[in-house]
């Protein structure tokens, strides 16, 4: 037997004694299509405070440090860390982490990132326009690069590149993240679950959770809480 590469792209297995009719099939190494995932994430966290978290190391990035999504522009995103310092590129193997800015309004190119649907799970991954690289993490919980893709698509089976932004509350009421992602005892007051059906408590990635003794209640799926009876935690859970 031999292979045969068609014009549809698929390999084929095909008996040696077989003939190939001429434009139907040539002989030669076989090329199996890859599949790519290459769609523009369709619901970005802007504004909310995100843990970075790979499912395919099980692993929080950098002892679960927490970073800001926010818009940089022309369709891509940043995240924005404690002292304003943006995650970035670099042309070593890591990324790291930039000096302090005034605020989180004015990423760096090398911070700024496109986000690809990974097709299930809600998983995105982070490609570098300038670098034209995905983000990774391969060992430890460092994050690297991947090899060069120049187009915003990517290979299914790259895994490390796949990643779960999960949503950090802080029990400070005191800090901007508690600011960002709570209101006011005034404005979370209410009476029924329909006083809670408001733009604010539907902003992603939350989902209003109704009326709950007299507050309004907002919040996101939690993959880790599955199996996990109510009002109990799981290992590494926050406090709050």
């Amino acid at each position: 037997v031999h292979f045969t590469f068609w014009p549809s792209g698929w390999c084929n297995l095909q008996d040696s004694s077989s003939s190939a009719a001429a434009g139907v099939a040539s002989v030669g190494p076989p090329r199996c299509p890859e599949e790519v995932l290459g769609s523009s994430a369709s619901k970005v966290p802007v504004g909310a405070v995100v843990h970075i978290y790979s499912p395919a190391h099980n692993k929080m990035f950098k002892d679960s440090e927490a970073f800001k999504v926010v818009e940089a522009g022309e369709g891509t995103f940043a995240f924005c860390g404690k002292g304003n310092r943006f995650l970035r590129m670099t042309s070593g193997p890591f990324l790291d982490n930039t000096d302090a800015y005034d605020d989180c309004s004015s990423p760096p190119r090398t911070a700024e990132f496109k986000f690809l649907d990974a097709g299930h799970s809600g998983l995105v991954a982070l490609w570098s326009p300038k670098f034209k690289r995905f983000v990774r993490m391969s060992t430890g919980d460092r994050l690297d690069k991947s090899g060069i893709r120049d187009k915003f698509t990517l290979p299914s089976s790259w895994v490390w590149e796949q990643f779960q932004l999960e949503l950090f509350l802080s029990t400070t009421s005191t800090t901007t993240t508690q600011a960002m992602l709570t209101a006011t005892d005034a404005e979370s007051v209410c009476a029924v679950a329909s006083d809670c059906a408001s733009a604010d408590c539907e902003q992603t990635p939350f989902t209003s959770m109704g009326c709950l003794q007299g507050k309004c209640y907002h919040g996101v799926a939690d993959s880790h809480c599955q199996g996990v009876t109510n009002s109990r935690s799981y290992d590494g859970m926050q406090e709050g």
